[in-house]
C-alpha cells in the first residue's frame, strides 16, 4: 500500500478544506498521514481526520522551527512513497535533498508570496507544481510557463440537497436563512471580518426575526475578539466553528463571506453568496471578479455597507442570481486530479529506481 505524507498549511481553514476534498478522492489503497499546525489542525480534526500537530502557528509555518519539524519527520519516520505539500514551499526542497517524490500544491506562485527562489527550484527539479486556480488570475514568470499546472479551484462537492440540509438543521422550508461564514480569524482579514460581523448583527438588530434566521459560523468568543461586546438580536444563532459548515451552506438562502476558499466552494455548488474581498490581494480580487462575471456570486468591491438597507439589497441581489447560475461555465479542478498525479509520480519513481 503506497504511503503518503501530506503536509498542510494553516493560515485559515482554506488549505485544510482543500485537503478534505483531496482526501475524499484518495482511495483506501493509499495510506495517508496528515501533518499541520494551528488552524488547519483544528479544522481537520473537527472533520474527523487524524492530524499530527507539528507545533507551528499560522504566522510561523515558514519559519526555521517549521522547517526543522518537517525535516525531522521525513528523516526519522518511515520513508513515505510520496509527499503532498500544500503551500509549504520549502517541503519540496527538503524532499529533493532526501530523494523523496513530492507534489506541491499552492494558491500562490512563489513570486506572488515573496519567495521566487521556490518557484525556480521547483522548475529546475521538475517537481509537479499544481496551482488549483484559474491561470488568468496570475502573472506567470517565464521559468514556470509549461511547468505550473492550473486546473481551476479544487473544492468539495456538497452532496446534500437543500431539503435534506434543512431537515438536518430543523429549518422549516419556508423560513429565510442567511449564513455568515467567517473561517478562522485571520490577521489580514480581521478588520474586514469585524466590519462584516457588525453589519450583519446591525441588520438583524433592525429587522429581527421578521427577516428570518442568521446563522453565524463562529462563536461568541471569536466575535468578542473582533468587536468587543457582542449583542445577539432575535433570529441570530451562534453556531461556532463546525465540521457541518457545508450543511449550513446548502440549507441557506444566501451566504455572506470574505474572498477565499469559502466563496469558491459556494460558487461551485450553486449557493447564492455575497462576497466581500475588502483589501484582498490582487489574486483574490481577480478570483472574485471571475465569479462575479460568471454570475456565480454577488461581489461587493467597496467597503462593507454601513446602512442595513444597502446590505439587504446585496443579499437580494445574490439570491436573484441563483436561478440562472451555472458553475460549469468556468473550469474547476477535477476531484481526483491529485490522486492521478500521485499515481503518475509513483510510477515515475518506480521507473527511475528500476
Amino acid at each position: 500500500m503506497p504511503s503518503i505524507y501530506y503536509f498542510c498549511r494553516g493560515n485559515g481553514f482554506g488549505h485544510a478544506s482543500r485537503a478534505l476534498a483531496i482526501l475524499e478522492s484518495l482511495s483506501s489503497a493509499q495510506d495517508v498521514t496528515m501533518f499541520s499546525g494551528t488552524s488547519a489542525t483544528a479544522h481537520l480534526r473537527r472533520a474527523g481526520v487524524a492530524t499530527t500537530d507539528l507545533g507551528w502557528t499560522d504566522a510561523t509555518d515558514h519559519g526555521a522551527a517549521a522547517v526543522r519539524a518537517v525535516t525531522e519527520v521525513l528523516a526519522r519516520r518511515p520513508r513515505p512513497d510520496v509527499v503532498i505539500a500544500d503551500e509549504l514551499h520549502y517541503v519540496p526542497l527538503i524532499c529533493a535533498n532526501l530523494a523523496i517524490p513530492v507534489i506541491l500544491l499552492s494558491c500562490r506562485l512563489g513570486t506572488e508570496a515573496g519567495g521566487p527562489e521556490f518557484d525556480i527550484a521547483c522548475a529546475q527539479s521538475g517537481i509537479p507544481f499544481i496551482i488549483p486556480d484559474w491561470e488568468d488570475c496570475h502573472e506567470i514568470p517565464d521559468h514556470l510557463v509549461g511547468i505550473a499546472e492550473f486546473p481551476g479551484p479544487l473544492v468539495r462537492e456538497i452532496r446534500q440537497t437543500r431539503g435534506e440540509a434543512r431537515a438536518e438543521l430543523a429549518v422549516p422550508p419556508q423560513d429565510f436563512l442567511c449564513v455568515l461564514a467567517f473561517g478562522a480569524l485571520h490577521p489580514n482579514k480581521k478588520e474586514l471580518q469585524a466590519e462584516l460581523l457588525r453589519a450583519a448583527l446591525g441588520l438583524w438588530q433592525e429587522h429581527g426575526e421578521g427577516l428570518g434566521q442568521l446563522a453565524i459560523l463562529c462563536g461568541k468568543q471569536e466575535a468578542t475578539q473582533l468587536i468587543g461586546e457582542v449583542i445577539t438580536p432575535a433570529g441570530v444563532r451562534w453556531i461556532g466553528y463546525t465540521p457541518d459548515a457545508a450543511t449550513f451552506y446548502r440549507a441557506a438562502d444566501v451566504v455572506m463571506c470574505t474572498a477565499g476558499t469559502t466563496s469558491l466552494e459556494l460558487a461551485r455548488n450553486g449557493v447564492p453568496c455575497v462576497v466581500f474581498p475588502g483589501s484582498a490581494d490582487d489574486v483574490a480580487r481577480k478570483r472574485s471578479a471571475k465569479l462575479h462575471d460568471a454570475g456565480l456570486a454577488h461581489v461587493v468591491t467597496g467597503p462593507v455597507p454601513a446602512e442595513s438597507r444597502v446590505l439587504l439589497d446585496d443579499l437580494r441581489a445574490a439570491q436573484a442570481l441563483a436561478p440562472s447560475a451555472d458553475a460549469n461555465l468556468i473550469d474547476w479542478c477535477p476531484a481526483d486530479l491529485v490522486l492521478r498525479r500521485v499515481m503518475t509520480t509513483l510510477e515515475r519513481a518506480a521507473s527511475l529506481g528500476a
